[in-house]
């Protein structure tokens, strides 16, 4: 309302909101039939960021897929006992997933299997990697190396959601995502002379539509025929 409509949000917007929380659900919630299923029978051992589209999926399934750039920049992985978050695949390192800036040539030059958890990876004394000299591998493995992590290994990896631009919750909110994805507008300073607590609906609309030119005159009528 503040930006000069009635308040009603977009569809599309609010499908697109609706359809980033199946999303965060297929990482959140490994406890659901519909997740299990996929996992089991899409997934196929790939990270949701690799799968492709095989045909098994649903019309909605292959939405899914396509809002993949748009999800990575809502997931984060938090890292604990790096039980359930993979090395290479997942979103843990701020600057994003380690196989999209080494290459696959990074798990041979690192002897790292792309489907390596983090917990393969590192043990008491540090990481693990095999001898690289590299350049590329050593500035990669220097970002690892420095990256410091909440590790902790009686508790779980935690999937996180983007709440703001500098900030991620361990909740997913329809409300925030919407506010992220909607197309916005710039503030019309009548707004809060038109929608107020007490206004009644009727003439609020009206003189909503009075001075967006919008009110059926009968000058307005007459260049309708």
């Amino acid at each position: 309302m503040q930006e000069g409509g009635l308040g009603v949000r977009s569809i599309a917007e609010v499908s697109l909101v609706f359809s980033l929380k199946l999303i965060w659900c297929l990482f959140s919630e490994p406890h659901s039939l519909w997740v299990r299923w996929v996992k089991q029978y899409i997934f196929l051992r790939e990270s949701f960021w690799d799968v492709r589209d095989t045909g098994l999926g649903s019309w909605i399934w292959r939405k899914l897929l396509k809002l993949c750039t748009l999800a990575k920049q809502f997931v984060r992985m938090e890292v604990h006992n790096g039980q359930n978050v993979r090395f290479w695949t997942d979103i843990w390192h701020p600057q994003g997933r380690l196989i999209e800036l080494s290459g696959e040539i990074g798990t041979l030059k690192l002897g790292v299997t792309r489907t390596a958890l983090i917990c393969d990876v590192r043990n008491e004394t540090g990481w693990v990697f095999r001898r690289c000299r590299d350049g590329q591998m050593r500035e990669l493995i220097n970002l690892v190396e420095t990256h410091r992590m909440e590790e902790n290994t009686h508790l779980q990896d935690v999937v996180l959601w983007r709440k703001n631009e500098t900030e991620f919750c361990k909740h997913f909110s329809t409300a925030k995502t919407w506010h992220r994805i909607r197309t916005h507008g710039p503030s019309k300073e009548w707004s809060k002379v038109i929608w107020f607590m007490f206004g009644v609906p009727r003439f609020t609309f009206i003189t909503w539509l009075a001075i967006r030119n919008m009110l059926s005159t009968g000058e307005r009528m007459r260049s309708w025929g």
